[in-house]
């Protein structure tokens, strides 16, 4: 509820992160909602981080969307990271096509640091 209510972006950042602890799907839910919605750059960066440890498809899709819209670099980061630890190859698919179709550089930069770590992940498990 914290995450949600809280008028200080620290306590709801704490919240977002302790969410990521928990896991589950009200923890998923809440988180992409932060990523979604907070004003806060800090908030929507940890909500990011915990959608990567918890994971879900509700966390790939806010992620992607998050590297297309969000101007923060921080945040683009964080959500490549998240694609990282959960993406599959839809994800590349995905990333591939706002590196090449999208106007905004944020939205590029996101990408390409999204299949940076895609890559990544793969050269781990491999």
């Amino acid at each position: 509820k914290a995450l949600d209510t809280d008028t200080e972006e620290y306590v709801r950042r704490a919240a977002a992160s302790s969410l990521g602890q928990i896991g589950g799907e009200q923890a998923r839910s809440a988180c992409v909602k932060a990523l979604e919605n907070d004003k806060h750059e800090d908030v929507r960066k940890a909500a990011a981080t915990s959608l990567g440890r918890i994971g879900g498809e509700g966390a790939r899709s806010a992620c992607i969307k998050t590297l297309e819209t969000d101007k923060d670099s921080e945040v683009r980061a964080a959500a490549a990271a998240c694609l990282g630890k959960i993406g599959g190859e839809q994800d590349r698919s995905a990333c591939l096509n706002i590196l090449e179709n999208n106007g905004r550089w944020e939205a590029r930069h996101g990408a390409a640091l999204a299949l940076g770590h895609l890559a990544g992940e793969q050269a781990r498990s491999a």
